[in-house]
């Protein structure tokens, strides 16, 4: 039976002045940060492939946009262990002069085969409305590190890390609350240009019979959005 320690804190903060109705100008800002860790054993099958698979996405939608995804997973096939790494970043940011934005990030990740594991799972929104301008930001991380000392064919998935099941299947959820993605706290100083989607990623298989696959798909539309889609596969048999 898999054995999981969980813990997660989140914060929300709202501060807005004048009246949307009101010829003064109204300001408003809105972020939420969240953050999840969870470490635990999962069983599996001597002899069986490990491997990861996980999906991030980005996208934002304005006149001015900004979606990226970043990051890298590996397995390594060693004689006395095999060792899981997955270290992903998905940022989406949106600005535009009294319109509409939305900015919206998403991380998934699965895990299969054996061993000890830990989990941590970071999830912020950022909304300011202020001078004309609105902006959003949203952004998502995970990292999850796996030793198995004796190889196994359990699955892990960082993206729900509520209930084991006694097969050993995990599905590890992301928390409701969020981080900030960065910027501070004047939201003023995200200046965004155009439209943009960027991606910075890597996969790696090492060992005798590996398999590494990569799909990417990047769209920018002049004022309008950005998005890009990652998904990503490792294994070792």
């Amino acid at each position: 039976m898999p054995v999981t320690y969980q813990s997660s804190i989140g914060s929300n903060l709202t501060i807005s002045s004048g009246a949307p109705e009101a010829e003064g100008a109204f300001e408003m800002v809105d972020q939420t940060y969240g953050t999840a860790a969870a470490m635990g054993q999962v069983a599996g099958d001597p002899g069986g492939a490990t491997g990861v698979s996980a999906t991030a996405d980005a996208a934002a939608f304005g006149t001015n946009t900004l979606a990226q995804v970043s990051g890298s997973i590996a397995v390594s096939d060693g004689t006395s262990a095999t060792t899981t790494q997955v270290e992903l970043d998905a940022l989406a940011a949106a600005q535009s002069a009294d319109d509409f934005v939305l900015t919206s990030t998403y991380i998934d990740v699965s895990y299969y085969g054996g061993g000890s594991y830990l989990s941590i799972t970071q999830e912020a929104t950022h909304m300011q409305v202020g001078n004309g301008t609105t902006t959003s930001t949203s952004s998502s991380s995970v990292t999850l590190v796996v030793l198995d000392l004796n190889g196994g064919s359990g699955t892990i998935s960082p993206a729900d890390l509520d209930e084991p099941s006694p097969d050993g299947y995990l599905q590890p959820a992301a928390p409701d609350a969020c981080q900030d993605p960065g910027y501070g706290d004047d939201a003023d100083g995200i200046s965004l240009d155009g439209n943009v989607a960027f991606f910075d990623v890597t996969a790696s298989a090492f060992g005798n019979n590996t398999m590494a696959d990569v799909v990417i798909d990047a769209f920018a539309l002049e004022d309008a959005m950005s998005t890009v889609t990652v998904v990503l596969d490792v294994a070792a048999y």
